[in-house]
């Protein structure tokens, strides 16, 4: 970041939805180092979307940004969005229809016939089902990778942790995401306690989110601080 200023450029933040460091640094500015500070997965809220196999999908982006992304690491990611996307979709439309044949591939996986044709995404998510299992027994699959298969396969059997998670990131970045005034003067914040006024001074966290996050404060400090910021003339 001091590079960057230094070149009149913006500085690089990484949120905590996006990357380990995000949560590491904002923890330490929120909280301080009064302990050792050991970076456990526990302290990531959305760590269900902070996986090893998604990685490269969500900082390459932030990298190609910039200009940190090679040309060849850039076409190696963009494929591997594509092999994805077309691996994704052959899952979602491709069903598996009731037969003898479907009925025994089943058992041998320790699962239970079908009584209606499904899609191999409804597949997946039985415990016993994986993707090289179901290769046996449905051709024409896409080109993909194992990793890519891999990454599909977490996707899928965990969907609904994943879109739980997603929802509540999306209803939590407005307030997350709003930025503090680095000058803005806590003591004339109308109805925010005294202690809150000298928490925020002390600790002049950059956004909402952050002053959320801090020791001591309380949920209700938001909307108060949201309406001084429209008195301000911000729009949180």
């Amino acid at each position: 970041n001091a590079a960057r200023r230094a070149q009149d450029r913006g500085g690089i933040t990484i949120t905590r939805h996006q990357g380990y460091l995000g949560v590491m640094v904002d923890d330490l500015v929120t909280q301080g180092v009064r302990e050792p500070y050991r970076m456990f997965t526990s302290r990531a809220e959305y760590r269900l979307l902070l996986r090893e196999d998604n990685a490269d999908l969500r900082l390459s982006p932030l990298a190609s940004e910039l200009g940190c992304l090679p040309p060849e690491a850039a076409a190696r990611f963009h494929r591997r969005q594509r092999d994805l996307r077309t691996l994704m979709a052959f899952l979602e439309e491709t069903r598996l229809a009731p037969s003898p044949a479907a009925d025994r591939w089943l058992r041998s996986h320790g699962g239970t016939p079908l009584h209606q044709s499904r899609t191999l995404a409804h597949l997946l998510k039985r415990p016993e089902i994986t993707i090289a299992g179901l290769k046996e027994v449905v051709a024409g699959w896409p080109e993909a990778t194992l990793r890519e298969e891999e990454t599909a396969e977490v996707e899928i059997t965990y969907s609904g942790y994943v879109q739980r998670d997603q929802e509540s990131l999306a209803r939590t970045r407005r307030i997350e995401e709003t930025p503090l005034p680095a000058d803005m003067d806590y003591t004339a914040v109308p109805g925010l306690p005294v202690e809150l006024q000298q928490l925020l001074t002390s600790a002049r966290p950059l956004s909402l989110g952050q002053a959320l996050r801090l020791p001591g404060m309380r949920p209700s400090a938001a909307p108060v601080l949201q309406v001084h910021l429209k008195k301000l003339g911000y729009n949180p």
